[in-house]
């Protein structure tokens, strides 16, 4: 029921040609202690089996459908005021380069604790956007940002071995930098939003939502360039030399 709901508030604010949508979530890089000592992604750290204290490097990244993503490399688990400065920092781009200054701007999150601090709160109030907490227990709703992270990470399967901690995380960042560049393109965000889009309509059926790929039928419209439609006001300070 809530999903449904959920479904039908996105598609009002999809109508508005003035809005913006965006995708965000974060993934750790956590110490595995088993025996090969290995080193995986994960979306969610379980605090019971992983505390936070194992994570190494956390990486935050935004899908902005038909033109990219924007991440960011950070020390550490984050904190809400990193996470608030991320997305200080991807707004200023998003407004110098994609829309203009009056756009409303959705970012779609998960339900992570750290999204609700107060240092996030006073951001989102400073920026003038809005930020969506998915459904619980439905990462589907989140579904470009999921899919990009999936991406990555099958590109990023390492083991410890004797290199160390400093090499491990030059590797991953060099992989996960080499990996967007060469896969992740305006066509990829595309597709993605528009699985996104199909996934939603069968939600407003009731019908069960899973992370496989859906199409739409023909009767279904979709406009996968809406981002583009957007203008952008760049002011410049110019000064007269002679």
């Amino acid at each position: 029921m809530y999903r449904v709901a959920w479904c039908r508030i996105i598609e009002d604010i999809l109508n508005d040609p003035n809005t913006l949508i965006a995708f965000i979530d974060e993934a750790a890089v956590t110490n595995c202690e088993g025996r090969k000592y290995g080193r995986a992604y994960a979306a969610i750290t379980p605090v019971l089996n992983n505390p936070l204290s194992k994570v190494k490097m956390t990486v935050i990244a935004m899908i902005i459908p038909s033109f990219g993503v924007l991440y960011k490399f950070i020390d550490n688990a984050c904190t809400g005021l990193q996470y608030a400065q991320f997305l200080r920092e991807a707004v200023h781009f998003i407004r110098r380069y994609i829309c203009n200054s009056v756009a409303d701007i959705i970012i779609i999150e998960d339900n992570c604790p750290m999204h609700c601090t107060k240092e996030v709160e006073k951001e989102v109030a400073a920026l003038d956007i809005a930020l969506l907490p998915i459904v619980q227990y439905s990462p589907s709703l989140n579904g470009p940002i999921e899919n990009y992270y999936g991406l990555v990470k099958t590109n990023n399967i390492l083991t410890k071995g004797a290199i160390g901690e400093i090499a491990i995380r030059s590797n991953i960042e060099s992989n996960w930098k080499e990996t967007t560049n060469k896969l992740v393109d305006e066509e990829l965000t595309e597709m993605l939003f528009y699985e996104w889009k199909c996934r939603m309509q069968i939600c407003k059926k009731g019908m069960p939502i899973y992370s496989t790929h859906e199409y739409a039928n023909e009767e279904m419209k979709i406009n996968l360039n809406r981002n583009l439609n957007f203008s952008t006001n760049r002011v410049y300070n110019l000064v007269e030399t002679k």
